[in-house]
């Protein structure tokens, strides 16, 4: 379905992120959910790294 994408992303053991994104039809982003979550996982990702 496009303007749903739905992701998980393990960022350790024991914890999983879970990103939804929901696009509105007229959303420039609507047709490329997934981009978004995919954006979402790797800066969640970057900046737990940088916290360590």
């Amino acid at each position: 379905m496009n303007g749903i994408c739905k992701s998980m992303v393990g960022v350790s053991d024991s914890t999983a992120l879970y990103i939804i994104v929901h696009a509105n039809k007229g959303n420039p982003d609507f047709v490329t959910s997934c981009r978004i979550t995919e954006r979402v996982a790797e800066f969640v990702i970057q900046n737990l790294k940088a916290a360590k």
